[in-house]
């Protein structure tokens, strides 16, 4: 596995709901050798914290609410923490906090070999519950959800990121399985 220095990502976890998803797919980031910071309003840390002891989490000095009436980070404001808690990474990124990361290969080696020189952005697709997601197998039938629940780059590309136009987005009931 590539060294776990490599891949610096974020998330913003979701205090009060679905805590084992949560728990679970940040385990699935850590498993593949990703570092993981969770972003989250100031407001929201001391919940995050003790919800989510296994997390580094970190306040974040702005959110969208006032856009968007949810205390969401700023897109930007992930890839710069993801950034600031590893300047040394080769790859920084963010996820959703719901989104179950399942591979059998080398995840981290794909994404420095090719985040190098591209973004990666990563759909979702919607499984019904978290048991599905243990056996959860591509068909090739997959509907992918509208947008994307992650990315991955090269820190090299922060700069072209804007800086309040993009938040993420939450959505309750479903369970986002990402397989490569």
């Amino acid at each position: 596995m590539t060294d776990s220095k490599s891949i610096s990502i974020a998330t913003s976890l979701v205090p009060g709901r679905d805590i084992e998803l949560q728990s679970l797919a940040t385990k699935s980031w850590r498993a593949h050798g990703f570092q993981v910071t969770a972003l989250n309003a100031a407001s929201e840390i001391a919940n995050v914290r003790k919800q989510f002891p296994d997390s580094l989490s970190i306040a974040a000095e702005r959110t969208a609410e006032k856009a968007v009436g949810k205390p969401l980070p700023f897109v930007i404001d992930l890839l710069r923490t993801a950034t600031a808690q590893n300047p040394t990474a080769r790859v920084i990124g963010f996820l959703n906090s719901d989104i179950l990361l399942r591979s059998q290969c080398d995840l981290a080696r794909i994404l420095i070999e090719h985040a190098s020189s591209a973004a990666i952005l990563l759909p979702r697709v919607d499984i019904s519950d978290i048991r599905s997601a243990e056996g959860y197998r591509p068909t090739g039938q997959e509907t992918y959800s509208i947008g994307y629940d992650g990315i991955f780059c090269h820190p090299i590309c922060l700069p072209v990121f804007p800086t309040a136009c993009f938040v993420l987005a939450c959505r309750s009931g479903t369970i986002g399985c990402h397989w490569c």
